[in-house]
């Protein structure tokens, strides 16, 4: 039973292989912000209980210590015991921020605790006094104190904007049917409902603008992990849309759980596109069980034909362009149609897509588009014609200068990284301040904003394991959450540090330009982004700062800054 502890900033990522922390003895923040930090204990590692409870509570090795942590502060105060998952090469690294009283370690990785102090709007700037104690036990035996450290923390006299006044353009695509099956609900049920707007909640905390609809099955294939056997695909998403085919032929639609949707992002601020997905099939999937519908590209409309019973998938062009019909009536109907753009994911067959962006528009002459590209011909070809482009990081790099004129004040142009690149990105593995630097980096660019294409895709058992069986999806690349078994959900550590990349995003925009680009350069280190990229898939060194230290000096840079014109 050792008792040391260690307090650290919250861009350290602790993992197996991991050095000790650098100590902090500072913490600051603005007003409506969060002052982070994480506690570890026992740098040398020890199989313990960690407890963030108001009370000690044994462990089911009676043997092992029972470490309490308690921090005062003159503010609001969140503890989480910080949970390890494996990457797919087995190497546990910190990633679930979990807000049960406490947490078993093996003793393999630093026990950890993350720290949130909630600073309200309407607090005095100053300094403070932030005071930890860990107290340890063993069995039933007397509480000892084992450490106390203290901290200060300064609030600057700004107050961060609410996320629902961002100007980022942030679209983390939504997987629904994902939340049914792991929660056990109906599809679309008051249950389902339930669950999916604790998933909003945690969206809109990060300034979530677009809202992602399904009006056509399997959008995306499975990806292809379908073709996996030991890890099956959970990838799969179904229409929002119940199509019915009278006894006398007619179909009838029903789009209600799309209105009650919309609605509820709406209610928390997610006031952006609404980007309909599953009416342009992109993706053609070997093995995979489909209609063969007379059009173009393979979609799915399902359903259900009531001569009897059966469910069924549209295949004549005519019911699906009736179909087609039906939902932009709908959207006009609720005022939405503006906003509403028919999306799709990484088109390749260009041939096939120009056909159904023709066959949709021979409907409604006046459908607006969105794509995720990640080829440059494919940019080249389609760019210029879309309401709102998202590029690959790698093809950002490459063709930032065409992207750009193809913005206009009606266009959003964002980009995103997924598998790709190597760095920086946002996977398991990811150091944090890799996040954090999304949001510089999309100053930099002059982008709207950033997409990525999963906030929620889980695995079956998504607390032990978030590896898919596949080599194309690196551990991480699924999810930003996490399911609470008592409710609600679970942040990672990935997702606080993109919520400070946004933030800084917001505080670029927000300073003067000279101060702004001058402060970015910080720690964007090449001013050429077509030098970013070796190829594809891989960066270059050196492109941006990977010394936390850096990323804390913009961070009190921007406070400084934004206090000033802030007054």
């Amino acid at each position: 039973m050792k008792g040391n502890i260690a307090i650290a900033d919250e861009l350290y990522k602790a993992s197996a292989i991991s050095e000790a922390p650098k100590e902090i003895t500072e913490i600051f923040c603005a007003r409506n912000d969060r002052a982070s930090f994480q506690i570890f204990l026992d740098a040398e590692h020890e199989a313990c209980r960690v407890n963030t409870g108001s009370a000690p509570a044994l462990g089911m090795h009676v043997s092992r210590p029972v470490y309490r942590v308690r921090v005062t502060a003159p503010f609001e105060v969140r503890l989480y015991v910080e949970k390890y998952l494996p990457d797919a090469h087995g190497v546990p690294f910190a990633e679930i921020l979990d807000d049960a009283p406490n947490g078993d370690f093996d003793g393999n990785v630093p026990p950890a605790v993350w720290a949130d102090i909630l600073v309200p709007a309407d607090a005095k700037a100053g300094r403070y006094s932030v005071t930890i104690d860990a107290y340890v036990c063993v069995g039933a035996t007397n509480e000892r104190l084992a450490a106390h450290r203290e901290l200060t923390l300064e609030v600057y006299p700004c107050a961060l904007p609410s996320p629902r006044d961002y100007t980022i353009y942030l679209d983390l695509w939504q997987h629904n049917s994902n939340l049914a099956r792991y929660y056990g609900t109906e599809l679309w049920s008051d249950e389902h409902f339930a669950v999916m707007e604790k998933a909003v909640k945690t969206l809109a905390e990060l300034g979530q603008k677009s809202v992602t609809v399904l009006l056509g099955d399997c959008p995306w294939r499975g990806w292809g992990c379908y073709l996996m056997q030991s890890t099956p695909a959970e990838l799969y998403e179904y229409s929002m849309a119940r199509v019915v085919k009278k006894t006398n032929g007619n179909f009838s639609y029903d789009f209600s759980a799309v209105e009650r949707y919309v609605n509820l992002c709406e209610k928390y601020g997610m006031t952006g596109d609404i980007s309909v997905y599953g009416l342009l099939g992109i993706w053609k999937m070997p093995y995979f069980p489909a209609a063969q519908v007379q059009h173009a590209e393979q979609v799915l409309i399902r359903y259900l034909d009531e001569t009897d019973g059966a469910y069924r998938y549209i295949e004549k062009e005519n019911d699906l362009a009736a179909y087609l019909a039906a939902a932009f009536n709908f959207f006009k109907t609720k005022g939405w149609f503006e906003k509403t753009l028919i999306s799709g994911d990484e088109p390749s067959d260009m041939t096939a897509y120009r056909k159904s962006m023709e066959f949709i528009k021979n409907i409604e002459p006046n459908a607006k588009f969105k794509l995720a590209l990640d080829h440059a011909s494919v940019i080249e070809e389609f760019a210029d014609s879309l309401n709102c482009c998202a590029a690959s990081f790698p093809c950002t790099c490459k063709q930032r200068d065409f992207l750009l004129s193809c913005k206009g004040e009606r266009r959003k142009l964002l980009f995103y990284v997924c598998n790709i690149p190597d760095h920086p990105n946002t996977v398991l593995k990811s150091r944090l301040l890799e996040a954090e630097l999304l949001g510089v980096l999309a100053y930099k660019l002059n982008f709207d904003g950033f997409l990525r294409w999963a906030h929620y895709c889980w695995t079956k058992a998504p607390l032990e394991n978030i590896s898919y069986n596949t080599l194309s999806l690196p551990s991480g690349d699924v999810c930003f959450v996490y399911p609470n078994r008592r409710g609600g959900f679970l942040l990672s550590l990935r997702y606080k540090a993109l919520q400070r990349g946004i933030q800084h995003f917001e505080l670029l925009k927000r300073v003067p330009e000279q101060t702004a680009c001058r402060l970015a350069e910080a720690v964007l280190l090449r001013e050429d982004f077509s030098d970013y990229m070796l190829d594809d898939r891989h960066a270059s060194q050196g492109i941006y700062s990977e010394d936390p230290t850096r990323y804390e000096e913009l961070r009190r840079a921007l406070l400084a800054a934004f206090s000033e014109v802030a007054v």
